[in-house]
């Protein structure tokens, strides 16, 4: 039974490490692929197709969102029809999703050449404009001429945006002329041209001459033959039949008309040639040239142009006015359909969504900033609020801190201010005696703390520290404990049998209410008792209303406390 196990299990991992070299191999392969697009894209193709269709299958999102670009994007560069590819949707959705952000530009940009192929202008260009929002925020010139490429040709689809295809192709040439693209710079200069040829003869010679040349520095016989169709369609539209005989004749004799791939660049070729014969004169090679060239069905327009040609060659002008009549009336076919689809007002409107797109975030974000400026000004003003409460806390407490110097310089606790008190009851009670040694010890103390108050205050009186060195200099001189024992002996020393007389005539008061009444009789003020007591006034005032109650009703503690001294009756 274990062997089975271990048999099953070993059979299991082989398989998985197999799945897993499958699937690694397969992304290899995705790589070697990636990197030939460019430069080999038949290879690249030959790669993408030459991968097993079980492995694929096999393949996560991610890779497989990777496939399929990569495939698309293949067809693509080998010419192959990519308007029946509904699988690069999935593509542009995961990497719309999961990035990275380029990868999503790519997706798009391929995306927008399905549309095209399939003449949907619309959608292609609205893909071609969100990846341009991508590529254009990056450095990669080659990207974007070929963004520019790809929507000036789109924009040659309709006819009508001529300006807007022109703009474009500009834009190309100067990304790869920036970047020193050879072969992309003459297929810029050639496409600009065709373009211009029409409207600008002129200034599209200087494009075709540039780009010509560049073509046989590179050797390029295709861009070689597109720059001799198009130097012949310039001697035609500046009606120079000899220029376009010369020019069609030494493209016809280094140049199969049989050639598929070049059979719509001779078919314009031929057409401007059977036109040049028929100016002058030569019905004969007119016909023969004609006879050459290859039509296709989406050719009516200029089949029927060259048939009206041939019939005013041969003077059959109801044969010319006919074919004439039918050239012009899908000539304007086409234009009507390139009204309805006028792609420069579909990108005007794309870019003013995108402006308020970028507006309303732009907006939010300066509300954003202006609610955080707002809360660190209320941050701030509260901040300055409580450093000021504080400071008003920190000024009560010097306060406190000078009445109690004040108390102390007035010599309320002194040696002369005690025997006076003490002679004073003399006179009434007969019960008084000398200060003896406690008021003498509590006089040098309070001479001590004199002297240090007045340090601290000349020292750090103009600053927040006096509040803590004076807390510091009461706590060592004037602990809690040690300060009760010394006020209750210093008041009786000087006013003997008070407080026990008090004590006995209402047993309910406690010891700390005994010291409260004490710091009374010694004058302190309400701020020296809270400082002494550690404790906030509104604590005080319910102390001596409490104490009130205990002594009687309607009594005021500090009027009986005055009292009971002055009399020496305790009720």
């Amino acid at each position: 039974m274990k062997y089975r196990i271990v048999l099953t299990a070993a059979i299991l991992s082989a398989l998985i490490c197999a799945c897993c070299d499958d699937i690694r191999h397969a992304r290899a392969s995705m790589t070697i692929a990636d990197s030939l697009l460019s430069a080999d894209p038949d290879s690249s193709l030959a790669i993408l197709q030459g991968m097993d269709s079980s492995v694929i299958e096999r393949l996560g999102k991610r890779d497989m969102a990777l496939y399929t670009l990569l495939l698309a994007e293949a067809e693509y560069k080998c010419w192959m029809p990519v308007d029946d590819d509904t699988i690069i949707n999935e593509s542009v959705h995961y990497y719309r999703h999961h990035g990275p952000e380029d990868m999503y530009a790519r997706a798009l940009t391929m995306q927008g050449a399905v549309y095209l192929e399939r003449g949907e202008y619309i959608l292609s260009l609205e893909c071609y404009k969100k990846a341009e929002q991508i590529i254009m925020k990056g450095t990669d010139l080659l990207e974007q001429g070929l963004l520019h490429t790809r929507i000036a040709e789109l924009y040659q689809f309709t006819y009508i945006n001529k300006e807007a295809t022109i703009d474009r192709y500009r834009m190309a040439l100067d990304c790869f002329r920036k970047a020193n693209l050879t072969d992309r710079v003459m297929f810029g200069n050639l496409s600009l041209a065709r373009v211009m040829l029409f409207e600008r003869p002129d200034e599209a010679l200087a494009y075709i001459k540039g780009g010509s040349a560049l073509a046989e520095l590179l050797n390029d016989r295709d861009m070689i033959l597109v720059g001799l169709e198009l130097l012949t369609q310039y001697h035609d539209i500046k009606k120079d039949p000899d220029g376009v005989i010369s020019t069609a004749s030494e493209a016809l004799r280094q140049y199969n008309t049989d050639d598929e791939w070049i059979r719509p660049i001779m078919t314009n070729i031929l057409v401007c040639l059977t036109k040049a014969y028929a100016d002058k004169g030569d019905s004969v090679n007119a016909r023969k040239t004609a006879d050459l060239i290859y039509w296709k069905d989406e050719d009516r327009q200029v089949r029927h142009y060259i048939m009206s040609i041939l019939a005013a060659s041969r003077e059959d002008w109801k044969s010319a006015l006919e074919n004439e009549r039918i050239t012009e009336g899908i000539a304007d076919s086409i234009m009507r359909a390139g009204l309805d689809l006028h792609l420069r007002e579909v990108e005007r409107n794309f870019e003013n969504s995108r402006l308020r797109e970028e507006y309303t975030a732009l907006k939010s974000r300066y509300i954003s900033y202006a609610v955080i400026l707002l809360f660190l000004i209320c941050m701030t003003v509260l901040a300055g609020l409580l450093i000021h409460l504080k400071n008003i806390s920190l000024k009560r407490e010097v306060e406190k801190s000078t009445d109690i110097i004040r108390n102390l310089s007035n010599g309320r606790m002194d040696n002369g201010n005690g025997t006076g008190a003490a002679e004073s009851s003399a006179g009434r009670t007969g019960r008084c005696r000398p200060m003896n040694r406690e008021s003498v010890a509590i006089s040098e103390e309070m001479l001590k703390v004199t002297d240090e108050l007045l340090d601290a205050y000349y020292k750090y009186g103009r600053t927040k520290a006096i509040a803590e060195h004076v807390k510091k200099i009461l706590e060592s001189h004037f602990p809690a404990d040690d300060t009760m024992t010394r006020i209750m002996k210093i008041v009786n020393a000087t006013y003997p049998g008070f407080l026990t007389g008090l004590k006995d005539a209402h047993p309910t008061l406690k010891e700390k209410d005994l010291y409260l009444i004490a710091m009374m009789a010694c004058g302190f003020s309400t701020g020296t008792i809270c400082a002494l007591r550690r404790i906030t006034e509104s604590s005080l005032y319910v102390e001596k209303s409490r104490i009130a109650k205990k002594i009687g009703d309607n009594v005021r503690l500090s009027e009986y406390v005055s009292r009971a001294l002055e009399t020496g009756e305790i009720s």
